[in-house]
C-alpha cells in the first residue's frame, strides 16, 4: 500500500494536484483510490490587551494547522 502525502500553503494548487494524481490513477485503473484528509488542529490564543486598568479587555488569535 502506496500513500502519498500533499503539503501546501496554497489550497488551489494542491487541489490541481489531486486533481492530476487522480487522473493519473485512472488511466492506470488502480482499484483503490481515495483521499485521505489532514486532520485540521486548531490553537485559540487569548492575550490581555492591557496589563493594568483594563483588564478585562482582551484579544483572541488562533492558529490552524491542516
Amino acid at each position: 500500500m502506496v500513500y502519498i502525502l500533499l503539503k501546501s500553503y496554497n489550497i488551489n494548487s494542491l487541489n490541481n494536484v489531486v486533481k492530476f494524481v487522480q487522473k493519473f490513477l485512472l488511466n492506470f485503473s488502480f482499484n483503490k483510490k481515495s483521499i485521505i484528509n489532514l486532520p485540521l488542529s486548531i490553537k485559540k490564543y487569548t492575550i490581555n490587551r492591557s496589563p493594568h486598568v483594563f483588564s478585562k479587555s482582551k484579544e483572541q488569535f488562533e492558529l490552524r494547522i491542516w
